[in-house]
């Protein structure tokens, strides 16, 4: 599908694409890219075909906390992160493919889909395997993930140490995210605030990258080893380290990423010793767009997230 026909582009080493993790979702999201394009529809049967689960009906139907849930959340999120490249390429926007991809947590998977390296069915079931063993986990603790800002690692670090919390993330200088049980949260919280952190619970379902996901790991590592990654020109950057992928490595660092903090600071960084010039966020909300435009300097970023951003965004030359 989309990632072949974006193989078959030529590259453009200016350009980098990003794609959305969880806490991206939304009721109703993707719906309009649904609507008129018979090939969204058909990755959606697809999709349904491998997990039994029929996404143009929970899109249409689910409420926040049904969305929330990790095992909706994942897939639904890379479903419409794909299906906005699709009707870009339907409306004849993509003349190029990027020389980098990258993503937030899910959204590593879901760039490694589209940047050529491994089958669409392949990878829905391992999003699929991952979002249920993650949900799962998720099952057996009452804990969750909240962001921390105006203050910086090395504050929140000492704070918690000897504690059960952890470091689940560093989305920019002064935006970092802790998980664990929510009853140590709720400890922690004045003991950060006191230190002129502003503390924010996140909408997730679980805390993510962190040593709470351990049992979720034995299905993930079963699945994903008996997959297939091929070579790629697009490359691939890392959450957990920020270097550059090679083919071997990805694997291991899809499985080790669901109990590691996600460094997109060190993946913003990566992006910011290139000579990339502009950064397309697809998929839902404008979350990395954000980020992104906090941390990088005279670039240009863009976010695609519905018909109308395709339609109307003037993104596509070189």
């Amino acid at each position: 599908m989309i990632s072949k026909y974006i193989q078959s582009l030529p590259i453009s080493d200016k350009m980098c694409w990003v794609f959305p993790g969880q806490g991206s979702q939304f009721p109703q999201m993707a719906l309009d890219l649904i609507k008129d394009d018979n090939e969204v529809v058909e990755l959606f049967k697809i999709a349904q075909k491998i997990t039994n689960k029929d996404f143009i009906k929970i899109l249409s139907n689910a409420n926040d906390q049904e969305l929330q849930k990790t095992s909706n959340a994942q897939l639904a999120i890379f479903l419409h992160s794909v299906a906005s490249l699709i009707v870009c390429k339907n409306n004849k926007k993509l003349k190029f493919a990027p020389a980098y991809t990258a993503g937030h947590s899910l959204g590593e998977l879901t760039a490694l889909y589209i940047s050529g390296y491994i089958e669409l069915e392949d990878i829905i079931d391992m999003i699929n395997i991952r979002s249920l063993s993650m949900q799962e986990a998720c099952e057996k603790n009452d804990a969750s993930l909240a962001a921390i800002v105006k203050i910086n690692r090395s504050a929140i670090e000492q704070s918690i140490q000897g504690q059960n919390i952890w470091i689940a993330n560093e989305n920019a200088e002064g935006n970092v995210s802790i998980g664990g049980l929510n009853e140590d949260l709720v400890s922690i919280r004045p003991i950060l605030e006191e230190l002129g952190g502003r503390y924010l619970s996140l909408k997730v379902a679980g805390a993510f990258h962190t040593p709470l996901m351990q049992d979720a790991l034995i299905r993930i590592e079963e699945t994903f080893n008996k997959k297939i990654i091929v070579e790629s020109n697009i490359k691939l950057i890392s959450n957990i380290s920020g270097g550059i992928l090679n083919k071997d490595e990805i694997i291991p660092e899809l499985i080790n990423q669901v109990v590691s903090p996600v460094e997109w600071l060190k993946t913003m960084k990566t992006i910011n010793n290139t000579n990339i010039e502009q950064i397309i966020e697809f998929g839902p909300g404008k979350v990395l767009s954000n980020l992104c435009r906090r941390t990088l300097k005279d670039v240009d970023i863009v976010n695609i997230e519905t018909l109308d951003d395709i339609k109307h965004q003037e993104i596509w030359n070189d």
